[in-house]
C-alpha cells in the first residue's frame, strides 16, 4: 500500500551529550510535548511505502541556532531513512530543547486505505 499515517507515540525521551557529566537541566513536559507536535507535523506531509506498521526510531540534538539535527534514523528502510533526514534537518524548533542534548522518537508508521 502507498498510503500510511504517522503516529508518534507519546514519549520524547532525551539523554545528555555526556552522560557521564551531571547536569540539573532537564527538558520539560511541556516542551517536550511542543518537539514532540512539531516533528509529527513535519513529518506528516512525507510519503513512505510501507507494506506493514512498523517503528523508526529517531535520535536527534537541537543545534546553536535551535535547528533539528537529526543523528540517527534506525530502520532498514533506506527510503524512509533519508526521506526523515531530508524532512527533519535543519529545520527550526519552536519549542526551546535543550541545545547538544540527544532526544529520541519512536515514531510508527502504520498503512491506511
Amino acid at each position: 500500500m502507498l498510503a500510511f499515517a504517522i503516529c508518534s507515540s507519546a514519549i520524547l525521551t532525551a539523554n545528555p551529550v555526556d552522560p557521564t557529566e551531571p547536569t540539573s537541566k532537564t527538558t520539560s513536559k511541556e516542551v517536550k510535548a511542543s518537539m514532540n507536535k512539531q516533528l509529527v507535523d513535519l513529518l506528516s506531509n512525507s510519503r513512505f511505502k510501507v507494506a506493514q506498521e512498523t517503528t523508526v526510531n529517531i535520535a536527534f540534538t537541537v543545534n546553536s541556532e535551535n535547528e533539528i539535527v537529526v543523528l540517527n534514523v534506525k530502520t532498514d528502510n533506506a527510503a524512509i531513512k533519508n526521506s526523515i533526514q531530508n524532512t527533519l534537518n535543519y529545520k527550526e524548533l519552536k519549542a526551546k530543547a535543550i541545545k547538544g542534548q540527544t532526544y529520541f522518537l519512536p515514531l510508527r508508521l502504520v498503512v491506511t486505505d
